[in-house]
């Protein structure tokens, strides 16, 4: 139970940025192209792996 509880949190979290992202609003980001892109890509990617060494040090999965 406690491996599907981090599973839904890392992908909830992962899914909240995407989201954030991919709102219909105007920023400076937004307009970067494929460099934002990238970007935010690797920025998600960073987060999921941090969370996955966190939790095995741990001891959570």
């Amino acid at each position: 139970m406690l491996r599907l509880t981090f599973m839904r949190m890392l992908l909830g979290a992962v899914g909240a940025i995407a989201g954030i992202f991919s709102m219909n609003f105007e920023t400076p980001y937004l307009q970067s192209g494929v460099l934002g892109f990238w970007s935010v890509i690797g920025v998600l990617v960073t987060i999921t792996v941090g969370e996955i060494l966190i939790a095995r040090l741990k001891d959570w999965i």
